[in-house]
């Protein structure tokens, strides 16, 4: 019985590190409503910033696209987290935090 405790403690610590260690697939990328983030930054602007906003967000979402597979579960859940807390839905946000807590993965030192 206390084998089969061990063993099934060691194996969720396994699972757990390997969720934590391994860089997540370009596939799981969060899919954000960037458009209604937009319009609210819009409201809020002196000038209309709505399709600067898309376009800045697109190539946020680019650039994480192309390092996902580099970028650590653990990271990602963290900057979701915040970003979600703080009530955003941004690429640029997610970009900009991954890029603090796993320094250099998107090159963007």
């Amino acid at each position: 019985m206390m084998k089969s405790a061990v063993r099934a403690a060691s194996v969720g610590c396994v699972a757990l590190w390997g969720a934590l260690a391994l860089p997540a697939s370009a596939d799981d990328v969060p899919n954000l409503d960037i458009k209604t983030d937009c319009r609210e930054t819009n409201k809020y602007s002196e000038h209309d910033v709505y399709e600067s906003c898309l376009e800045q967000e697109k190539i946020a979402y680019q650039l994480l696209r192309e390092a996902w597979d580099r970028i650590y579960p653990s990271v990602v859940d963290w900057c979701m987290g915040n970003m979600q807390h703080d009530g955003w839905e941004s690429y640029q946000f997610l970009f900009d935090c991954v890029n603090s807590q796993q320094e250099g993965v998107l090159g963007a030192d």
